[in-house]
């Protein structure tokens, strides 16, 4: 409100109207002294004044002061309207001003269309998003049409009052796209109508490049979950398929714990009775060279010599699980192996069998006589599966591994062989505990067979697997690791080799240096023995120093209390390096038979043997000798 107080022109009215009130009455009184003739203009003016003038002039007085304070109040009213007038102005153009501060720092378009949507206002940021529309109708301006877009959502309030959204993509100009949000709501009078609507534009061109890169991250993000999904799952399959082969190396390794075990028992068992059998089959051979090979006699000693055979395969089963019973390898002719197991194991049999050998199969090292009775023992199971006749399929092939390769072996060059049946197969609960020592489903087996097979293989650095389906059917696989020659050499004669010379024998079983002195005296040489170690030594240095050196020596490995051949070939060397010394064992605790050219030894040979074995392995060492 303005205080009428702080406007000086009303006080100024009412000053000149009191004044003008005041030169009436001096007017009237000069009047009266000139025109009434008064005798000065003092007495007209205050001396000589009738009631009747004083009144009329009093009148006049305050007539003109009311009309000088009704004018002074006008104007000052006048004046107040126009001040409020123009602080509500000031006011106003203070709002507008707030208000247009407002809407140019909205980053939206804002404008406002009528009922026939023409445009009434339009900010700035309007006119850059879709041009100046400002007086003209929307749709005809931006859309070059003659009627209202479709979708339009200013539109949609008209019709409902309520707010609507679209977006819209038009080009850029620079050969984009530009994404536009139109909201719309209704602009409503005092009494509620909907005069007008508001329109607010934004440009979201950038929130949907964020939307797209952000679409583009989750894709992205989805792709890498899945990868460490089928990452996760991998290495959970890799975890399983560890703890699975940790499993079965556990086992192998109960197994081998088993086979150990047995191992004690029969590597003492298993080393006397090879004495025993060597001596037998030692006279059984020479035997059989003096009778007439058609007498009963020849026959008999013939089946003798097959009986000592079969002992012989039960004691090489138990030398299997003896510690030391390292195979003695060399290079085998395997083809040849295969066919002689087959030949001998299936002789009686009412099955069938087939041979498949590739011309090219690679050449293995291995003990010739423990993988025949491996062999022996694969067939005679399968045999015995098919009661009622059958087909046993046997194979070679040469397989090659890698480091990627799910198997037990190390990568490199193997040869496997394989031996199928059509029998029933073996069930599930049974397969883990076929090569366990003992165990048999048949009524008069010993158990041994496939543990033995089982250790064989093993200690041939070689696996022997057994598959088996649902459908019938059992295949054993034997893996041998292959070496690079692929020539092996050709069997010898089956004669016995004759030669000349003095060869000296040490063996701790009397019964065994006798027979096999008895079997070189038959091929022509001459001997000499020695129960021990030190005994032979000392032999060997005599006789070198009375000028008839031994041309080789035959030595028993294991000397129970007394010294082996290990020891003795040792001192043997420091006498004469050139010591021609054959080993000979049926059982060792070290691997000295398999690797005998490490510690000295010229040649082996295996206890028991025949006459022809021994004369091999001693013409052998000789002509190597000489």
């Amino acid at each position: 409100m303005v205080d009428l107080k702080k406007i000086h022109s009303e006080h100024k009215i009412i000053v000149a109207s009191v004044l003008v009130a005041l030169f009436a009455w001096i007017m009237d009184a000069a009047l009266d002294s000139l025109v009434f003739n008064k005798d000065s203009f003092l007495d007209a003016l205050l001396f000589e004044v009738t009631p009747h003038e004083v009144y009329f002039r009093l009148f006049v007085m305050l007539v003109i002061i009311l009309f000088g304070a009704a004018a002074s109040r006008a104007i000052a009213r006048r004046k107040f309207a126009e001040e409020e007038l123009r602080q509500a102005l000031a006011g106003l153009a203070d709002e507008k001003a707030k208000t247009d501060a407002v809407i140019t720092a909205i980053p939206d378009g804002i404008s406002i269309q009528d009922r026939n949507y023409r445009v009434l206002y339009q900010n700035a940021v309007h006119q850059a998003l879709v041009g100046d529309q400002l007086g003209k109708v929307c749709y005809e301006k931006y859309a070059k049409r003659d009627d209202i877009c479709p979708g339009c959502p200013v539109a949609r309030a008209f019709a409902d009052g309520g707010n609507h959204v679209l977006e819209k993509s038009t080009p850029d100009g620079k050969g984009g796209t530009r994404y536009l949000e139109i909201n719309s709501s209704p602009l409503r009078n005092a009494a509620g109508e909907i005069v007008a609507g508001i329109e607010a534009v934004r440009e979201i061109t950038a929130h949907k490049a964020a939307e797209e890169e952000l679409r583009k991250h989750r894709e992205g993000l989805e792709e890498l979950v899945g990868e460490r999904t089928a990452e996760l799952r991998e290495a959970h399959a890799e975890l399983q398929r560890e703890m699975i082969e940790r499993e079965r190396v556990e086992s192998e390794l109960a197994r081998v714990q088993k086979l150990d075990s047995l191992g004690l028992l029969a590597g003492g068992i298993a080393h006397d009775f090879n004495n025993l059998l060597g001596s037998i089959m030692g006279n059984v051979s020479m035997a059989m060279l003096d009778v007439d090979p058609l007498s009963s006699a020849a026959r008999q000693l013939a089946r003798a010599e097959q009986a000592a055979l079969r002992a012989q395969d039960l004691t090489r089963q138990l030398l299997t699980f003896a510690r030391g019973g390292v195979p003695v390898k060399k290079r085998i002719p395997l083809a040849k192996v295969i066919s002689e197991a087959a030949g001998l194991s299936l002789q009686d049999s009412r099955v069938l069998h087939e041979v498949s050998i590739p011309p090219d199969l690679w050449a293995v090292e291995a003990d010739e006589g423990q993988i025949m009775q491996v062999l022996n023992n694969l067939l005679i199971n399968a045999d015995q599966a098919m009661p009622s006749g059958g087909i046993i399929r046997i194979s070679a092939e040469n397989v090659t591994l890698g480091h990627g390769d799910a198997s037990p072996l190390g990568p490199g060059r193997y040869v496997r062989l394989s031996v199928r049946d059509e029998g029933p197969g073996i069930p599930k609960d049974i397969a883990p505990k076929i090569f366990d020592p003992f165990f048999t489903t048949k009524k008069k087996g010993s158990g041994l067979g496939l543990a033995a097979s089982y250790s064989i293989i093993r200690k041939h650095d070689g696996l022997l697997m057994v598959e088996s389906g649902p459908s019938g059917g059992a295949t054993f696989h034997i893996c041998l690791p292959a070496i690079e020659e692929t020539a092996v050499p050709s069997a010898d004669d089956d004669a016995a080799r004759r030669g000349s010379g003095s060869i000296l024998i040490m063996d701790d079983e009397p019964e065994m240096r006798a027979t096999t002195g008895d079997m070189l005296v038959r091929l022509g040489y001459t001997v000499d023995y020695a129960a021990d170690g030190s005994e032979a030594v000392e032999k060997y240095r005599k006789a070198r120093e009375h000028g008839r050196p031994f041309d080789a020596v035959l030595m028993d490995l294991t000397v129970p209390g007394g010294m082996g051949g290990k020891e003795a070939v040792r001192r043997l060397l420091e006498i004469d390096p050139a010591a021609n010394a054959i080993v000979s064992s049926g059982y060792s605790e070290d691997p000295v038979v398999a690797d005998y050219r490490s510690y000295g030894f010229r040649g082996t040979v295996n206890k028991p043997y025949r006459l022809r074995e021994l004369s091999e392995a001693v013409a052998a060492v000789l002509k190597a000798g000489r």
